[in-house]
């Protein structure tokens, strides 16, 4: 990246950074206030950890790896608000007026126990500005170099520990690798910290200046790189320090740039740290940030038990070792006994052959185990033939006994063949004549491997054990790829000196009954964690209500052409999404049909299969069979492509890394009386929508929980464990279910049944809500503080007279005066949530007082839909969060029903 001149960057900089400090000054007003509600756990610690450079630079990533493990064997809660200073792209000089106003703006009576700054820009900032944005907060540093004491003269609040470069240790073991090159380059740039870096190395240099010359270089672009290559012999070496260079528009990373030396000379390469190995560096003694880190968050955890900073001595540098890249090595003709005793090699080949005593015996006692097999398993075959042929003999005594129970029996011989099967286990499986299994495997009679390898490794295990197992269960599919649950025992079979001689099982179908108890357990599970959604969604829909309306307040005061305006619209259509959001984390609690419509289903399913293709790799293919001219089914379309895109979302990240096919498909099925039972449909005909991949697939030890709100199995950080509790909330919402069935390794499907309409239907396009002026009277209920200043106020500007009441009693209070005449009001709006008297019990003691009233009542919680059905007088129940668009609608519709309130 080519540095613009600094009054030109400084401008370039305000215009991109300003608005991103007004978001961020409202981001961190509202974290703040969060954190206030989250953190009260008195072993909860707030620490600001500032980087000199960028989120991606090696070194100081480990740095901060080191700090969180630190952090997590602590016995405190660290929550760490990490900051990026960029210092590696932008000059800090430039740009540190405008992080000094963004962290005040942005951390405004917010407290931090403890600051950690790594690497020279960070330390050099927060000694600068650290009293004027945080003062009093011990600060910690790591990763310093050119550390002078003195700068730490009036500040008893800093410790920390420094980056002492281990280049003496390195340049001594490059002498003796290399007693031929006695001229040393050293590579780097102009920035802070590689100055103080290279003021290291000349010390160190200085106690080999009488057998080798050291020439150092500040290197800002590639030409000047290329100009020093060129002065390269078979006589140099080259001690690297960690630098970018920015060309064209583009930064080049450190790892870049020392794998282009790497490439372009033949001299060998050392450095002092760790990250660079693997990269073309030979190595040397290697500092490693991790330790730097965990060093330095060792220190805050003493702070935190009470220990002054000033007590705690800066520590001049962290452990290191001898580590060289093999490779390297290799291609240098470097021998692993020339290196320093106990280095550690990177990239070292594993030992073609090695074989110690121990294993030298034991494979020869194995071969005379395996002679001695031989022999026995020669005497074996002949007994075995005539025990098999007498298990012939028992069976066939047993075969009418055996045709005539319902449940599924077979037997085998102890290689695991069938020796037969009663007829309803040949039925069962589709498998024609019983005599046809005899002589067969599971293999060749079961269409999945993963089945057959199953059951016979559990044959296997009863024979060898000797010992019977009951009642296991078994989630299997037919060869009509129905899914089926078998309860399996199998017993070992015996001839008349005891000994095994195959194994006899039975299967009961229990899929019916699995299926039962499963959704009882779902529904129990959804119950309660429905009740601490809802929970959650109350307090939040009060805040949305607050925020949507005070922005639309904010908005009629704006002119329409002012840059608040847009910013006020950006703002309010955060607040509608974040209404969305709660409405989706709802939609497996509170079930809805809102947004319904006669909808062609393969058009919504192609539009977002279209989506989802724009965004996988090469290596994952993806196929849809989406017929024309399939029946319309009343649906939410955006809730049916979401279900396509999470279930495709899912696919993807189960394959992405050994790549797949994801299939999606749509036909009709006819749900028969059995089936339909099993899926609590009513019999008829479905619409089935199918997504099918061939990825690993899922454990059946988590078949029962995959539908479970917040249960994942991917990595931290890329699922919250919503994404199938939402699919299975919103078919259910649309009356239909979703199974799922899947073989590791073969396929995986998620079939989704919904009803059809039996007559097309159109809706007509659905226009924006705006809001209604009226000159009505009303009175306004609410507890929230923020609701009672804003709604009132919306509605006045709309023409409607308001007298807005914090409590019940006070309303009732004020009322009291009136009765027996007109009660001077024609709509009463109140909340449901209140202390002492609720929304549906204030509208019960209105009903005494003013029969002929209307009461719109106002509610977080679906539970104010059931209270209200119990009073007359409330007319209709307003879900939040809601805006003044919503309530007047609302006002204009229940007093249009009751003519005898506005007379």
């Amino acid at each position: 990246m080519i540095a613009l001149p600094g009054k030109q960057f400084f401008l370039t900089a305000w215009r991109f950074l300003l608005p991103a400090t007004l978001l961020l000054l409202a981001w961190s007003v509202l974290q703040a206030r969060a954190e206030q509600v989250v953190h009260r756990d008195p072993l909860w610690r707030h620490v600001l950890y500032l980087n000199s450079y960028q989120n991606g630079y090696s070194w100081s990533d480990s740095i901060l790896e080191g700090a969180r493990e630190a952090f997590q064997n602590a016995t405190y809660r660290v929550d760490l608000q990490v900051e990026y200073l960029d210092a590696k792209k932008y000059s800090l000089e430039t740009t540190q007026d405008i992080y000094t106003e963004l962290f005040k703006k942005k951390f405004e009576g917010q407290t931090f126990h403890a600051i950690m700054v790594s690497d020279n820009n960070a330390y050099d900032y927060i000694l600068s500005h650290g009293d004027e944005l945080f003062p009093g907060v011990p600060v910690v540093f790591s990763g310093i170099n050119d550390f002078q004491p003195e700068d730490l003269f009036g500040k008893p609040n800093v410790t920390g520990v420094l980056e002492y470069v281990p280049a003496r240790e390195t340049l001594e073991v490059a002498r003796k690798l290399h007693p031929y090159r006695p001229t040393v380059h050293v590579l780097g740039d102009t920035s802070l910290t590689n100055r103080a870096i290279t003021a290291q190395v000349r010390e160190a240099a200085s106690h080999f200046s009488h057998i080798m010359r050291f020439t150092y270089h500040e290197i800002t672009s590639f030409a000047d790189l290329n100009n020093v290559l060129k002065q390269l012999d078979d006589q140099c070496l080259i001690f690297f320090i960690p630098f970018y260079i920015a060309e064209g528009g583009h930064s080049h990373t450190v790892e870049n740039v020392l794998e282009y030396i790497y490439n372009n000379t033949t001299a060998p390469i050392y450095t002092s740290w760790l990250f660079f190995l693997g990269h073309g560096a030979l190595g040397g003694r290697l500092l490693d940030g991790k330790q730097q880190g965990h060093a330095a968050a060792e220190m805050v955890v003493r702070i935190f038990n009470g220990e002054n900073p000033w007590d705690i001595p800066v520590l001049p540098g962290t452990p290191n070792e001898f580590i060289f890249d093999y490779n390297v090595m290799k291609k240098l003709h470097i021998r692993e006994n020339m290196l320093p005793k106990g280095s550690l090699l990177i990239n070292e080949p594993p030992p073609f052959y090695e074989l110690d005593k121990q294993v030298f015996w034991t494979l020869m006692g194995s071969m005379v185990a395996m002679g001695t097999v031989l022999v026995l398993l020669a005497r074996t075959i002949v007994q075995r033939r005539r025990v098999e042929q007498q298990v012939v003999d028992q069976l066939s005594f047993m075969r009418l006994l055996m045709d005539n129970i319902p449940q599924l029996v077979y037997w085998k011989d102890k290689e695991c063949r069938y020796l037969g099967a009663n007829r309803s286990f040949v039925e069962f499986f589709h498998l024609g004549d019983p005599d046809s299994v005899v002589g067969l495997t599971n293999r060749d009679l079961m269409s999945s491997d993963h089945y057959a390898v199953r059951g016979e490794a559990e044959d296997r295990e009863v024979m060898a054990s000797n010992q019977a197992k009951h009642k296991m269960i078994w989630n299997v599919d037919r060869r009509d790829d129905v899914p089926v649950t078998l309860e399996v025992s199998k017993v070992p079979l015996h001839d008349k000196s005891g000994a095994v001689v195959g194994v006899l099982s039975s299967a009961e179908d229990i899929t019916r009954r699995v299926s039962l108890e499963r959704q009882l357990l779902q529904s129990q599970k959804m119950e309660a964690i429905g009740a601490f959604a809802s929970g959650i969604a109350h307090d939040f829909n009060n805040l949305l209500t607050t925020i949507t309306n005070s922005i639309e307040l904010a908005m009629l005061d704006i002119p329409p052409d002012a840059e608040a305006a847009d910013d006020s619209a950006r703002a309010l259509k955060a607040a509608r999404q974040g209404r969305d959001l709660v409405r989706q984390l709802l939609t497996y609690t509170r079930p809805t049909r809102e947004g319904l419509e006669p909808t062609d289903v393969a058009r919504v399913v192609r539009d977002a299969v279209s989506l989802v293709r724009a965004s996988l790799p090469a290596a994952i293919r993806l196929e849809e069979d989406l017929p024309d001219e399939l029946p319309l089914c009343l649906v939410n379309p955006a809730q049916i492509r979401q279900i396509v895109m999470n279930l495709c979302s899912n696919a993807y990240q189960a394959m992405r890394q050994s790549g797949g096919t994801i299939a999606v498909s749509l036909d009709l099925v006819d749900i028969s009386d059995d089936r339909a039972d099993v899926l609590r449909l009513t019999q008829g005909p479905y619409l089935r929508l199918a997504v099918q991949d061939t990825g690993p697939g899922i454990s059946p030890d988590i078949m029962n929980k995959i539908f479970d709100p917040f249960f994942t199995t991917k990595d931290k950080g890329e699922g919250t464990g919503l994404g199938l509790a939402v699919v299975q909330g919103i078919v259910a919402a649309h009356k239909g279910t979703v199974t799922l069935s899947s073989t590791p390794h073969v396929r995986t499907v998620f079939d989704i049944f919904l009803p059809f309409l039996e007559e097309d239907a159109v809706l007509g396009p659905v226009e924006e809500l705006r809001a209604v002026p009226g000159t009505q009277s009303i009175l306004f209920l609410e507890d929230n503080q923020d609701q009672l200043r804003t709604i009132p106020r919306a509605l006045t500007r709309l023409g409607y007279t308001v007298q807005a009441f914090p409590a019940a009693a006070e309303a009732l209070e004020a009322l009291a005066g009136t009765v027996g005449g007109r009660m001077g009001y024609d709509v009463v709006v109140t909340d449901y949530d209140m202390p002492d008297i609720n929304g549906a019990e204030f509208a019960r003691a209105l009903e005494q007082l003013f029969p002929d009233i209307p009461v719109i009542m106002v509610s977080g919680r679906g539970t104010a839909l059931e209270a209200a059905r119990t009073v007359a007088a409330i007319k209709h129940v307003l879900l939040k969060p809601y805006n003044v668009a919503d309530l007047t609608r609302v006002i204009q519709e229940v007093v249009g029903k009751c003519p005898a309130a506005s007379a």
